[in-house]
């Protein structure tokens, strides 16, 4: 029997990315659209046939399509609305990625959560071939504009309103000792996710999350190296020895 996640499109303020987004999602069950509830209206009338209202901000849609897919004990995958294109490096010897389906990497992602005690899997943080070598990070960042969640105890932070995948993965490598992050899938999305989207969030939220993260996960979160206005992540640093983690068990039929 076919895998079937809950498709969730995360999304504020972009009604006409259905018809993009609806087609790129074909082969997947029909999308669920968080969105905040004074536009569902407008998400509906260009198509939507599957609208949830949220209350503002990306952690409450978050977790409500989480909360939705667990109710039905089905793995939530959660894809951000400006994503255009997936590309995946099938083999190490491959010269270069090939344009892939979202349902493609949606496999992909299923196998590895099966093969793992991981609950949260995703893909690369960027599109560049330099994270094509990696194959499978098991302890670092897993990006949240496309990533398959099983059903499990994290959710994302309230408090946090940008940069919301940071803690999200601090809390499943917590729990659960690991966290996938598929470097062969690269998804590439229409706005950068450099900086955290920076130009769509007020300068003082950031702050705030950098203050939060460095806060509840002390040692794991620095200003990146590379990437100016963006966080690097190293969980080696964290205060907690990984024999106190969760282990998965048989949760899989």
């Amino acid at each position: 029997m076919r895998y079937e996640p809950w498709v969730s499109v995360i999304s504020s303020g972009r009604p006409a990315s259905v018809g993009p987004m609806t087609y790129l999602l074909d082969g997947l069950p029909t999308p669920h659209w968080y969105v905040p509830a004074d536009q569902a209206a407008a998400y509906a009338a260009y198509g939507a046939t599957q609208v949830h209202g949220c209350r503002p901000g990306l952690p409450a849609a978050r977790n409500a399509a989480l909360e939705d897919a667990f109710a039905v004990t089905r793995p939530c995958l959660q894809v951000d609305d400006d994503l255009r294109q997936v590309r995946v490096l099938e083999h190490v010897a491959d010269l270069k990625p090939k344009v892939a389906t979202v349902a493609h990497a949606v496999d992909v992602m299923t196998e590895a959560l099966a093969a793992s005690n991981a609950f949260l899997a995703g893909c690369a943080d960027a599109d560049n071939t330099y994270f094509y070598r990696r194959g499978i990070t098991r302890d670092g960042y897993v990006p949240p504009g496309l990533m398959l969640v099983a059903p499990s105890e994290p959710r994302f932070d309230p408090a946090i309103e940008v940069r919301v995948g940071y803690g999200f993965t601090a809390a499943h490598l917590a729990l659960y000792g690991e966290a996938l992050r598929l470097d062969r899938i690269s998804p590439i999305f229409i706005h950068p996710r450099t900086g955290g989207l920076r130009a769509y969030s007020r300068p003082s939220m950031y702050d705030d999350a950098v203050a939060a993260l460095t806060r509840t996960w002390p040692g794991v979160f620095t200003e990146h190296p590379r990437r100016p206005g963006d966080l690097f992540m190293a969980w080696d640093n964290v205060n907690n020895p990984r024999g106190q983690r969760k282990r998965r068990g048989g949760r899989r039929a």
